[in-house]
């Protein structure tokens, strides 16, 4: 959300993606006519497409994308208990979601010859933090694709890179157990 009131600020059109439509409308309100709420499942490479791609017809040029998107799954065990399901959600949610919104959107940037794109990972995928394997490792393959896509697009005229801010009370850190959130901050 910040980050959107700040692209705001600057005078830019935001489309905000998120499974829950109405908590979009909530956060931004009808007091800004420049964001668009779009409901889209990022878990699904079809509705990330088809939602980017309508997105691309409507407007001249994207310029920007934001991969701010992140669930912790179960924390506060040790990665011989992790479930499987719940690592592989977490992962479609953190990264994948994130290599499908970079896989639409980088042809569109490269042909225009400009974009910037920005993975909001996590210092946890930079150190890993005791209790959240799923989670770390997601934001650490957030941090490798933009190492990665940094260097393939680097003279394209478009820049790619990682953000791997450390904790910061969100609703995401709200709804953890205190202890990992103890860990974290000491």
């Amino acid at each position: 959300k910040a980050i959107a009131l700040k692209l705001l600020e600057h005078g830019a059109t935001v489309y905000a993606f998120d499974l829950a439509k109405n908590m979009l409308e909530e956060a931004f309100g009808s007091r800004n006519q420049k964001v668009v709420a779009v409901t889209v499942d990022v878990t699904n490479e079809k509705m990330v497409h088809d939602a980017i791609t309508d997105i691309i017809k409507n407007v001249s040029q994207v310029h920007i994308l934001v991969n701010c998107v992140g669930i912790t799954g179960i924390t506060n065990i040790k990665s011989h208990e992790v479930d499987t399901a719940n690592l592989q959600h977490v992962f479609n949610v953190n990264f994948m979601s994130s290599f499908y919104t970079t896989k639409v959107l980088l042809p569109h940037m490269v042909e225009n010859k400009y974009g910037r794109i920005l993975h909001l990972a996590s210092i946890a995928g930079k150190e890993g933090n005791a209790g959240m394997l799923a989670y770390s490792t997601s934001k650490a393959a957030m941090i490798a694709m933009a190492k990665v896509q940094g260097k393939e697009y680097a003279e394209t005229g478009v820049t790619i890179t990682a953000l791997a801010p450390a904790v910061v009370r969100t609703p995401l850190v709200d709804i953890m157990p205190e202890q990992p959130v103890q860990y974290m901050t000491d």
